[in-house]
């Protein structure tokens, strides 16, 4: 049976699977979204579906690593093809989403506009047009299968830290990942979106005023849900409210910061100071003179 718990603003819900206790932010101040979030964990687990949090936040580029990789340490002949069909199909429509938002719904507005595509070739002599046919219901269903490998993928992670850490640094899939992520092209790009996010989220819960490098980075470390209560909140409740109040017990024992500053007002201003230090170093006066 869940369970729902008021964290500052924020609720939060707690369920089990096998016997494991996991908790998970709903991201709202509404009891009803937390209670909808619920409902569909729980009925995740009736139907053995993987229930993590973590699933929720792995997006396109780490599954399309995956599947790659796959192909790739497996000598897969489909290999060049596979990859074809992700940058040149997939990519452009799912690209940055996370997958776990791709629902029925969007797959069939795919299959549409690919119906609708037409494949040019080179004419057969010259001076005559290019040669056009549509796409084939065969292209269609392949470019689909390595959708659905990614998807199977992610719902296949384990339910632990130490086996996502395993994952990272000892398998060819991890090792993909861990490249799709930090790779100087998809890194910068994802984690622009992360703050994206933050900054749209703050729009949402009808916070106006622009953030500080100090006020993203709080709803980067403690996540969007708590770290907006954070930003929004009076400073005379900062100077009080303790931290602790928007961690969960295990991450705010191995958060020294978060220990040392012990309530809200401290930690926004450790973590500002941190960021005016680094502001002066040469590689962010050489990115601020860009910009």
């Amino acid at each position: 049976m869940g369970q729902l718990k008021k964290r500052g603003r924020t609720w939060w819900i707690r369920y089990y699977r096998n016997g494991k206790r996991h908790e998970e932010s709903s991201g709202s101040t509404k009891e009803g979204e937390a209670k909808r979030l619920l409902r569909l964990r729980e009925g995740d687990i009736e139907r053995g579906v993987a229930t993590t949090p973590k699933v929720g936040r792995i997006r396109f580029e780490e599954a399309a690593a995956d599947v790659i990789n796959d192909c790739r340490t497996n000598r897969k002949r489909s290999l060049v093809d596979v990859e074809r069909r992700i940058e040149k199909h997939l990519k452009p429509v799912f690209g940055g989403r996370r997958m776990t938002t791709i629902t029925t719904a969007d797959i069939r507005e795919y299959v549409a506009r690919r119906q609708a595509m037409a494949l040019e070739f080179k004419p057969l002599k010259k001076g005559d047009p290019p040669r056009t046919r549509p796409v084939s219901n065969a292209e269609i269903n392949r470019e689909l299968t390595v959708l659905k490998r990614m998807i199977a993928y992610c719902r296949s992670l384990p339910r632990s830290w130490r086996e996502y850490d395993k994952i990272a640094k000892q398998t060819a899939k991890g090792w993909g990942i861990h490249a799709a992520v930090l790779d100087i092209d998809v890194g910068p790009l994802l984690q622009v979106q992360k703050l994206l996010d933050s900054v749209q989220f703050a729009r949402i819960k009808g916070y106006t005023a622009p953030l500080t490098a100090a006020e993203l980075e709080l709803m980067n470390l403690t996540g969007d849900g708590n770290g907006i209560d954070m930003v929004m909140m009076p400073q005379d409740f900062r100077e009080r409210i303790p931290t602790a109040n928007f961690f969960q017990p295990n991450g705010y024992a191995r958060n020294p910061v978060a220990r040392r500053t012990k309530v809200v007002a401290g930690l926004v201003a450790e973590i500002q100071q941190h960021m005016d230090r680094n502001a002066g170093k040469p590689g962010a006066q050489e990115m601020a003179a860009a910009y």
